[in-house]
């Protein structure tokens, strides 16, 4: 018999997934942070994971928010992980992860309330700040302020201060990049001299 016979049969190729899940990133303190920076093509199903124990508000996103969580921000910083299923009959599933650092946020304590003689310098020493790329003091009086770019600034009241008979101290603690800034007052109450008079000879 010389007759040919053939057969055909379709094969269909199933793409792998691919996936980036963007660049290196910085956000301040505990704020949710927006991921935008995610893509993924040819993919049946996303999951993103972290190496810290925050949390997503939809893992299964592309691009959802992630919520640090308190360890988080301790460590400083955390793997974010997104992984693409690939289509049957694939069983590679690739992943790709950033880095997301989280900056301290800003704190200022101006300290107490005090209060100096009328014509005495007053020495703040009980002030704090703490994760901060610069700090500022400035007040609402017409006296001399030294050294306000440290934590330990010297206030000598004007007569002018000690006729109004306070005057009130602000510390500025300028955040690091993306965390914003933070003040905290005190009250400086200034004590007039006691004007003395014997009465006439």
């Amino acid at each position: 018999c010389s007759q040919t016979v053939s057969d055909t049969k379709l094969v269909t190729v199933s793409p792998l997934a691919t996936v980036d899940a963007g660049v290196d990133a910085i956000s301040c303190g505990l704020a949710g942070f927006n991921i935008t920076g995610a893509s993924a093509t040819n993919q049946i199903g996303l999951a993103w994971t972290t190496s810290g124990s925050g949390v997503f508000s939809d893992a299964s996103l592309l691009n959802p928010m992630y919520m640090p969580s308190a360890a988080d921000l301790l460590a400083g910083n955390v793997t974010l992980t997104l992984t693409a299923t690939s289509p049957a009959p694939c069983t590679t599933h690739p992943s790709d992860s950033f880095v997301l650092t989280l900056q301290q946020e800003a704190t200022a304590d101006a300290g107490a309330d005090a209060t100096v003689c009328e014509g005495d310098t007053y020495t703040v020493f009980d002030a704090t700040a703490t994760n901060y790329s610069a700090i500022n003091w400035t007040t609402n009086g017409t006296g001399v302020l030294v050294n306000g770019n440290s934590l330990n600034p010297t206030y000598t009241p004007s007569a002018a201060d000690a006729l109004a008979g306070s005057v009130t101290m602000m510390l500025t603690s300028y955040g690091v990049s993306p965390c914003g800034d933070v003040n905290d007052t005190k009250i400086l109450t200034i004590s007039a001299m006691p004007v003395v008079n014997a009465g006439p000879d």
